[in-house]
């Protein structure tokens, strides 16, 4: 089994879900691919990846994707730029030098799609398709960014960076799991199902006041999946 997931998820719970899997379910080989949310949905059309945990996944043919978690996203600066207050609002951050990943990504596009309803224009100086890098410029207080928690969590907790939320309006993305409706189940496939369930959950927690879990974590992941999968093959009334 291949499972992807995306840097702040694969920061968060990637140990876990190696560690606590092999111990727990032995019969599973378990590879873990870290990669954009976009890169992954390509990977998954080609077949690399079994499994993807995605974020803002669009609905397409032959695609089965449950939606887990609704996150907010953080501001991100170098700790002397960032003011006491808490939150910023977003038109105050979209005016200040930015770095930012590239037109694909996921926070990228939900920027601009929200600058744009607003009709205001964000300024992104810096186009750095390395998380890395990004956070390298805003720690030297080079640009500000807009980043999920759990790719600055380290960087926040030791104090190279500062994080705040964002309002009027928040910036959430959603968190789906996504697989292909053209492949067969694979052996174990339910009970990794549930593994991940329980990792999304752990994920949420450290997530804290950033994250709301959405139904199907509300029971064992694979019932979820298995009821998504039973609407999405059912016909049209």
């Amino acid at each position: 089994m291949v499972l992807g997931m995306t840097n702040g998820t694969m920061t968060l719970i990637g140990r876990d879900m190696a560690i606590e899997t092999r111990h727990a379910l032995p019969g599973v080989k378990l590879s873990l691919v870290e990669e954009m949310s976009i890169v992954l949905m390509d990977a998954l059309e080609r077949e690399e990846v079994d499994i993807a945990l995605a974020y803002d996944v669009h609905e397409r043919p032959g695609l089965l994707r449950v939606p887990l978690i609704e996150e907010e996203l953080l501001f991100v600066t170098a700790p002397a730029a960032a003011p006491a207050a808490d939150p910023v609002d977003f038109a105050d951050i979209v005016g200040l030098s930015l770095a930012l990943p590239g037109q694909r990504d996921v926070v990228r596009r939900q920027l601009q799609e929200t600058a744009k309803r607003l009709a205001i224009a964000p300024n992104v100086q810096l186009d750095v398709s390395s998380i890395g890098a990004i956070k390298s410029l805003v720690a030297h207080n080079d640009a500000a960014t807009i980043m999920p928690y759990g790719s600055v969590v380290d960087d926040i907790e030791l104090g190279r960076l500062a994080g705040r939320r964002i309002a009027n309006p928040t910036l959430k993305r959603t968190l789906y799991l996504a697989r292909s409706l053209r492949r067969a189940p694979i052996q174990h496939e339910d009970a990794l199902l549930d593994m991940v369930g329980t990792m999304i959950n752990r994920f949420c927690d450290k997530l804290g006041v950033l994250a709301v879990r959405l139904p199907p974590l509300e029971a064992p992941l694979s019932a979820g999946v298995a009821q998504a999968a039973a609407r999405t093959d059912s016909p049209a009334e």
